[in-house]
């Protein structure tokens, strides 16, 4: 297993994801405005709850960036990797984890139910994020 599920499963069991509330919002920098959705879901480790915010910037031509924070384990922060979100899916990697997500977005594209893969294990992951501006 790779760092990030390692340091997951020290002590905790399995993993599954639920959902929480987040927020989409615009970012201005500079001139240049970006849309930025904020995607968290509760990761059921067994004995704990270990709460995740995965963090995606979309700037004008369509580039995307972001990150995997894990917001109980001292806000430990990885940069995704190759991002797609395309028709009802969304998918990332997280290249310092070795890790990826592939999900499919519910019609209101508010929830993504999906699979969190990490050294050979697949394991069941659901996203949930607020269309809602801030």
């Amino acid at each position: 297993m790779t760092r990030f599920l390692a340091i997951l499963l020290v002590g905790l069991g399995g993993l599954s994801l639920g959902s929480a509330p987040v927020s989409a919002r615009p970012d201005v920098t500079g001139a240049t405005l970006q849309n930025t959705t904020t995607w968290r879901g509760t990761l059921d480790a067994g004995s704990a709850q270990v709460r995740l915010e995965i963090e995606i910037t979309e700037e004008p031509g369509g580039k995307r960036s972001g990150r995997l924070k894990s917001l109980d384990q001292n806000n430990a922060t990885f940069e995704l990797g190759e991002i797609r979100v395309t028709g009802d899916s969304l998918s990332f990697t997280i290249p310092a984890l070795s890790a990826s997500y592939r999900g499919k977005r519910r019609a209101d594209r508010s929830v993504a139910d999906g699979t969190f893969a990490q050294g050979g294990a697949e394991l069941p992951l659901v996203l949930s994020s607020a269309a809602a501006a801030t």
